[in-house]
């Protein structure tokens, strides 16, 4: 064999086994959760008995206390996920939100308050979600000394109000995490229709927070702006606007 073959087929091994090494070298830390959640990334911080920090390869950041995790490991990079891997915030996976809640029209109608539970079905991209909601509101009271404008064509005899008012509202939902820390703050818009007593399209978009996000449960409060068209002849015709104050949960 010449020299200049047997200098090919070194250079081709050395090659090969340095891609193996650097191939072990590259590794990801790897959380195992008591509650059967695995996470994936680079751990950030880590205080002994206190508190673990990783950051996930999408860029999201998870604080655990130490009684959460139920054991630590380094895993190569390129591992496929095991099928029961339960990551929190992957690039696609669900997302849930409940909540309750007062909206309090201010104008357009008389000064109702409609009792407000929503439900919203999607799931996660990145640090935003998107899904469909569902709610129903109820029309609990009216101050009749408010005036209608004429423009808004109130039909009914309660003072241009919706007490006693049946509203279910569809709509799409978006919500915007502006921060990836124990407690996120985030946008949310809805657009989507109403059926019943204010039957129209309607907009509405706000702010929120949630607390602890890298929990299974995390607590929410929101509060937003709703503008809802109504074309109902046998209760209210016109549009209205209402301030939303809900508390609720993420899952």
């Amino acid at each position: 064999m010449s020299r200049l073959a047997v200098f090919f087929f070194l250079v081709i091994g050395l090659f090969t086994l340095g891609e193996s090494g650097y191939a072990q070298v590259i590794q990801q830390d790897v959380l195992y959760l008591k509650d059967g959640r695995v996470i994936r990334g680079t751990i950030t911080e880590l205080v002994v008995n206190e508190t673990v920090k990783i950051e996930t390869q999408e860029g999201d950041f998870y604080t655990f206390k130490w009684g959460e995790v139920a054991k630590i490991k380094k895993e190569p990079l390129h591992s496929e996920p095991k099928e029961s891997d339960k990551s929190i915030h992957s690039k696609k996976s669900y997302a849930g939100y409940f909540s309750f809640g007062l909206n309090q029209i201010i104008f357009g109608a008389n000064s109702t308050t409609l009792v407000a539970i929503h439900f919203v079905n999607g799931f996660h991209i990145r640090n935003s979600t998107l899904g469909i909601g569902i709610g129903v509101e109820f029309g609990i009271g009216a101050n009749n000394n408010i005036t209608i404008p004429a423009s808004n064509n109130a039909l009914t005899g309660l003072g241009g109000g919706l007490n006693g008012s049946l509203v279910i509202p569809i709509w799409i939902d978006s919500r915007t995490f502006l921060s990836k820390g124990d407690d996120s703050p985030f946008l949310w818009s809805h657009i989507g229709y109403s059926f019943g007593s204010a039957q129209g399209f309607s907009v509405c978009t706000g702010a929120g927070l949630c607390f602890d996000p890298s929990s299974g449960l995390s607590p929410t409060l929101e509060l937003g702006f709703r503008i809802q068209c109504a074309e109902n002849p046998n209760f209210f015709t016109g549009s209205y606007g209402a301030v939303e104050a809900l508390f609720g949960f993420a899952f």
